[in-house]
């Protein structure tokens, strides 16, 4: 009987977004397989154990700091795939798209209506240097430039922030920026040290600061008051893209690509990016009730309505703010919406349709071929996992 390939993983697999990485290589191998999988951080396998008698057919690896993974494996000769999305000689390399990352973050703020921008990350991490280059070139696109901080990344536990200078470092940066401010943070638990050192300063979130995060790690996001908005990694997609890189690897066959960048899933907004800085009290009103309430049947007069305001001088109000109109502000929330909903659950067309205050899925269908010029099950499948073997 032919053996399975066996797989090493290094990588912490237990671990919110590489679990999902795990969770996508694991759907390649039950599809495609199966493998045998050897993990490093539940002692199945270690770097300085590569020989030949350990018969590893194959490897996915994430290297963390101070770690030095990749010139033992690329000595050993197993074929391997990178998981951090940086090239590394001819070693492909599979990732989330950084870049995408700080785009999505700046959109996101920039819909928020703000006019003062901030980034935080960390120092000497290339994943942090990424996403702030993409945030600010989408800013500068914009028009809009950017305050922006960098800390020590071995200040990354909650218990050694709380004492030590990082959290007053971070305070009086946070003081020094004009408010209201939005503020980018290049991973969930940088974004909960700003929501700490706002608290520490006495500043309020998110009427003076905004923040939002990267991850969607609901352990960190969840626990901050307020809660943090954050942009979630398709980690499931990354793995089962890196699983296919591999097993083209160890057969043999060419690559279509040896650098893969996994695009970021819809901004999941919580409480912390849950405003919108406009000092037109009617039209910010407006704009919060097209959000909260787009998944209802609503219309341009249920708008005026519950504002308490003529059609005539909110819309006039609303298009010199936004650059559109109530109805297309409306359009554009259900598309979004919708966009998420297929892109990130497996609802019917008709649930995904009632969602966004549609009658039908016929009805959904006509909707997006006319706001995004592709039927929702061609969006859907478009933002799948397309490798094969």
């Amino acid at each position: 009987m032919t053996r399975k390939p066996r797989i090493a993983l290094f990588f912490q697999t237990e671990l919110g977004y590489w679990l999902e990485v795990l969770q996508g290589i694991t759907q390649f191998s039950s599809l495609y397989g199966p493998w045998e999988f050897l993990l490093a951080n539940f002692g199945d396998v270690s770097i300085d154990r590569l020989g030949p008698d350990m018969a590893i057919d194959g490897i996915c690896f994430h290297e963390a700091v101070g770690q030095n993974l990749s010139e033992p494996i690329i000595a050993s000769g197993i074929p391997a795939v990178n998981l951090d999305g940086e090239p590394r000689g001819t070693m492909p390399s599979v990732g989330p798209d950084d870049a995408a990352i700080g785009r999505a973050a700046a959109v996101h703020l920039l819909e928020r209506r703000f006019h003062h921008f901030a980034f935080c990350g960390f120092d000497h991490r290339t994943f942090s240097e990424r996403r702030r280059a993409g945030f600010t070139a989408a800013l500068r696109e914009n028009g809009r430039s950017c305050h922006v901080f960098h800390g020590d990344s071995s200040a990354n536990t909650w218990g050694a922030f709380g004492n030590n200078p990082a959290q007053k470092q971070i305070g009086a940066w946070i003081q020094s920026l004009p408010k209201p401010v939005g503020i980018m943070a290049c991973t969930d638990l940088r974004a909960r040290h700003v929501v700490l050192s706002c608290a520490a300063c006495s500043i309020h979130v998110p009427e003076d600061v905004a923040i939002v995060g990267v991850d969607n790690v609901s352990s960190i996001c969840e626990s901050t008051s307020p809660p943090i908005s954050s942009i979630p990694l398709d980690g499931r997609r990354t793995g089962f893209e890196a699983a296919s890189m591999l097993t083209k690897l160890m057969s043999a066959q060419a690559l279509p690509t040896h650098l893969l960048h996994v695009p970021p899933a819809s901004v999941a907004v919580r409480r912390s990016t849950d405003i919108f800085a406009i000092e037109d009290r009617e039209v910010a009103a407006a704009a919060r009730f097209v959000a909260d309430h787009a998944h209802e049947p609503i219309s341009v007069d249920t708008i005026c309505e519950a504002v308490v305001i003529s059609r005539r001088a909110l819309e006039q109000r609303f298009r010199r703010i936004f650059n559109r109109g109530l109805y297309e502000e409306i359009l554009r929330v259900r598309l979004a919406r919708a966009k998420r909903l297929l892109a990130e659950t497996d609802l019917s067309m008709s649930e995904v349709a009632q969602a966004i205050g549609l009658p039908s899925g016929q009805a959904l269908s006509e909707f997006f071929r006319r706001m995004a010029d592709a039927t929702p099950s061609a969006y859907r499948k478009s933002t799948r996992p397309k490798a094969q073997p």
